[in-house]
C-alpha cells in the first residue's frame, strides 16, 4: 500500500507538472500572431476562437493557475478543497471538450492533453479518496 501510495503522488505531481508546462506552451502561442501549432491541424481554429478567452484572458493562463493549486494543496495535504478543485476542473475540462468537438468542430491536440489530464488527476485522487475509505491520506 505504501509503494501504491507514493506512485500515485508521484503520479499526480507529474501530470500538475506537465499541465503547467503545455498551458504555459499555449499562452505563450496565443499571444503569438504566427500559426500556432503548424504540427496539429486545428490549434489555430481552438486557440484563436471566442471560447478560448475570459475576458480576455487566455483559458491557458487558469490552466497554469490550476496546475500550481493542484500542485500546492496537494503538498499541503487540503484534501476536501483538493478534491473539489480537482472536481471544479473535471467540469471545466469536459466543457471545454465538449466545446471543440461539438461546436468548433476543430481539435486541438495540446488543448485535449491538458483537458484529459485535468480529468485523470481527479480520478486519481477520487481513487485514493475511496481506497482510504472515506480519506485522502498521502
Amino acid at each position: 500500500m505504501i509503494i501504491l501510495r507514493k506512485i500515485l503522488k508521484f503520479l499526480i505531481f507529474l501530470l500538475a507538472f506537465i499541465t503547467f508546462l503545455i498551458s504555459l506552451y499555449l499562452t505563450k502561442l496565443s499571444y503569438s500572431t504566427s500559426s500556432s501549432c503548424s504540427i496539429f491541424n486545428g490549434c489555430d481554429l481552438v486557440l484563436k476562437s471566442k471560447y478560448s478567452r475570459i475576458f480576455d484572458i487566455p483559458l491557458s493562463i487558469f490552466g497554469m493557475i490550476y496546475a500550481l493549486l493542484i500542485i500546492f494543496l496537494f503538498s499541503f495535504r487540503k484534501r476536501k478543497i483538493l478534491l473539489l478543485i480537482s472536481f471544479s476542473g473535471t467540469l471545466v475540462a469536459l466543457i471545454l471538450l465538449g466545446i471543440q468537438f461539438f461546436v468548433l468542430k476543430s481539435i486541438c491536440f495540446y488543448c485535449t492533453v491538458t483537458d484529459t489530464i485535468f480529468i485523470i488527476i481527479f480520478l486519481l485522487l477520487l481513487f485514493c479518496y475511496k481506497f482510504e475509505k472515506g480519506k485522502l491520506k498521502f
